[in-house]
């Protein structure tokens, strides 16, 4: 069955005189199967007048053009999509007003909000593409929701829970709320894409802060493997949070987080990015709660993150069966440093990848290569089992520039874990290996200030009868240290290197 679309049109009240055109507007109603719009007109937070009856209306009216229009705000659409039938949309009005206010220069439409949005409990689209001033070329939101009541509200700026499944937030702006960003429970499929959270960017004017008490976004038993429930949060700008870039937990598997740039700030133009404001936690958190297969990186539905700048790591994965490719952890955006660039600053406190977890696959061949510069300890450090760890670039980047850590790999514990294929320099110890019955091959390793490869436990392997497992290990300040006093197990297999 074909559903039928119907658009609630905001009309000049004088166009309203007749009492026919009332009585009929009176009993204009979506159909069950129907598609609802509501267009937002106005700045204002006031709630709909009659919640339920298929209007947005504040009961108010606003100017535009000589014309006095019915008031729809956000919150009011947000209260109408809950009691709709069928999905809805929620667009902006070519007669939306700018913001005129120091710093912003009438570029964006800055809606405050003084107390928390209705949870959305509806399929809901918050389209800011549909903004009049809203520009293709920088993709840059032109509307902002900013929190402006009390921080003990403890509100999120976004929030969906069952009911809402498959809703979009497109293009908008978040700042200033004192728990999260956007929070999405208890129901799949979400689209969070091309958003700017944590930060206030006026096009070719300022780039001002605008905190977020939690996390920018949170993928909270909101994503599952199969047909469209995946979860996906791509494109977007998070920084300037207490808390991660993104959280993953209590029970969300297979969601897609790709094309996002966490913990950097950027330029007036959006294409210029800089190490300031980064996230108080990590950039990308997995909880333990969290489900399996979320894939964090390059896919192909998706390209890389960029993670740098971040007070406690990268990436932080609690959970098992994780797949992590095609990042820059600690770098520029994408991977390109310009004249002022110090890659050295962008480096993310702790490690860039940190694996308290098992069966993760971290890297991968062409796009599925993380390069990983600049970390507070460790560029990858392991605690867990059975990891797959290959074909990454760490301590170094593709033109081959000094980007070290204190270590460039460092399992600290588990067995069954293999470094494959990977590029590791300029780290003051190239490989750490802490435990026991762990594997070590086809690796370049050069340029470490002190060990190439260290053993601290037995029962490990450096390459193997094949010499195609071969490592290449140089220009190190030792090629290979065993560093076994009181050690477990009963030796190191080192073959063909």
């Amino acid at each position: 069955m074909s559903q039928t679309a119907t658009t609630r049109m905001i009309y000049p009240l004088k166009a309203l005189k007749s009492c026919i055109l009332m009585v009929l507007l009176a009993g204009f109603a979506t159909s069950s199967m129907g598609q609802t719009t509501f267009t937002v007109n106005s700045l204002s937070d006031l709630p709909a007048e009659t919640v339920g009856d298929g209007n947005c209306d504040t009961g108010e009216t606003v100017s535009a053009n000589g014309d006095q229009l019915v008031e729809c705000t956000m919150r009011a659409a947000l209260e109408e999509a809950n009691e709709a039938s069928g999905s809805v949309t929620i667009n902006f009005s070519s007669q939306i007003p700018t913001t005129d206010a120091s710093l912003v220069n009438n570029t964006l439409s800055v809606i405050s909000i003084g107390a928390g949005l209705p949870w959305i409990e509806n399929e809901v689209t918050i389209d800011g593409t549909t903004h009049p001033l809203f520009d293709e070329d920088d993709g840059l939101p032109r509307v902002y929701l900013d929190f402006t009541g009390p921080d003990f509200f403890n509100v999120s700026g976004l929030r969906f829970r069952e009911g809402s499944g498959g809703s979009t937030v497109s293009s908008m702006g978040i700042i200033n709320f004192s728990n999260h960003g956007v929070l999405l429970t208890e129901d799949k499929g979400y689209l969070i894409e091309n958003n700017i959270i944590g930060v206030r960017l006026s096009p070719g004017s300022s780039v001002n802060p605008g905190d977020i008490g939690g996390s920018g976004v949170v993928v909270r038993n909101a994503s599952a493997t199969g047909g469209g429930n995946l979860t996906r949060v791509a494109g977007n700008i998070i920084l300037n949070t207490e808390d991660h870039g993104v959280l993953i937990d209590q029970g969300s598997a297979a969601a897609l987080v790709g094309d996002n740039i966490i913990g950097l700030r950027p330029g007036t133009s959006g294409d210029t990015f800089r190490p300031f404001w980064g996230t108080g936690g990590s950039g990308i958190k997995v909880a333990g709660s969290a489900g399996e297969s979320n894939w964090i990186g390059e896919s192909l539905a998706l390209g890389p993150n960029t993670i740098s700048n971040n007070d406690q790591g990268g990436i932080i994965v609690e959970a098992d069966n994780q797949t992590i490719f095609g990042n820059y952890i600690g770098l520029p955006h994408n991977g390109e440093r310009d004249s002022r660039d110090d890659l050295a600053e962008f480096g993310n406190d702790s490690s860039g990848v940190a694996l308290f977890s098992s069966n993760n696959t971290v890297g991968g061949s062409g796009n599925a290569t993380n390069t990983i510069a600049s970390s507070g300890t460790a560029g990858i450090y392991v605690e867990g089992s059975n990891n797959e760890i290959g074909r990454n670039l760490v301590g170094t980047n593709s033109d081959g520039e000094d980007a070290g850590q204190e270590y460039g790999i460092l399992i600290q514990s588990g067995t069954g874990n293999e470094v494959r294929s990977s590029l590791v320099a300029n780290n003051r110890i190239g490989i750490l290996v802490r435990s026991t019955d762990n594997t070590v091959v086809r690796n370049e390793v050069y340029d470490q200030e002190l060990y190439g490869v260290q053993f601290a436990q037995g029962d490990n392997t450096l390459g193997s009868e094949d010499i195609s497992d071969a490592n290449v290990i140089g220009n190190n300040s030792t090629g290979v240290a065993l560093t076994l006093f009181r050690a477990e197990g009963s030796g190191i297999s080192i073959q063909n290197n």
